[in-house]
């Protein structure tokens, strides 16, 4: 059974190496987007190996030691992952995957050096919780693919940190943070700035003196 399965993965290989056919590089995008919310957008896609031996295909469910082959998408929302047939390079059976983005740290492709032959390389997503899913690229598409999906989520999380609010100080009452110079802290009601604080407690010079007695 194991060799029947190399002899189809090579042979699948095989087709990617003459620069993959129009009619697979279809079915790998309509079965991405068969998974898409209706507001949800694809960003990136190419179709891959989950590589890593054992351990590495169990971190993605049991069932990728019998169906390595996958689509892998990138969404505004989600990183996808789809398992594929090997025979007919159509979406599987098995329930695809759905990592926020929210929950990756960080996506790289590194290519690989085949000496001139078919383009391969090797594609890692780092996922919180000390979770790396690892998948081995082949073709010319795929490779391509894979780079812009790497580059892709490493400008729209480079995006995504940029928009968010920068923190000015922290109230002087009761510590929270503050995204711009409030007057008087939304969270306590009491003066946010030192300089306020202290002029409401500190009484000015004229207000501590007595008033003079007559004839003094």
């Amino acid at each position: 059974m194991r060799k029947r399965g190399r002899r189809a993965r090579y042979a699948y290989e095989a087709r990617a190496s003459r620069n993959e056919e129009p009619i697979e590089i279809a079915s790998l995008i309509e079965g991405l987007q068969s998974l898409l919310a209706p507001e949800e957008h694809l960003l990136g896609y190419t179709r891959a190996w989950i590589a890593g031996g054992l351990r590495g295909k169990l971190y993605v469910c049991p069932e990728a030691l019998f169906a390595a082959l996958v689509n892998v998408g990138l969404t505004d929302q989600n990183l996808l992952i789809q398992h594929v047939n090997i025979a007919d390079g159509k979406p599987s059976k098995l329930s695809p995957h759905r990592y926020p983005l929210t929950d990756i740290l960080h996506i790289q492709f590194v290519k690989s050096e085949t000496f001139g032959g078919t383009p391969a390389g090797r594609l890692t997503v780092q996922i919180a919780d000390n979770l790396c899913l690892r998948f081995r690229v082949w073709g010319f598409f795929n490779v391509k693919e894979a780079q812009s999906l790497a580059k892709v989520f490493q400008a729209f999380s480079a995006q995504q940190r940029h928009e968010e609010p920068p923190l000015w100080h922290a109230c002087v009452a009761c510590g929270e943070k503050l995204d711009q110079p409030y007057r008087f802290c939304p969270y306590c009601g009491r003066p946010s700035s030192p300089m306020i604080a202290s002029d409401e407690v500190a009484p000015s010079p004229t207000d501590s003196q007595e008033p003079s007695q007559p004839g003094e």
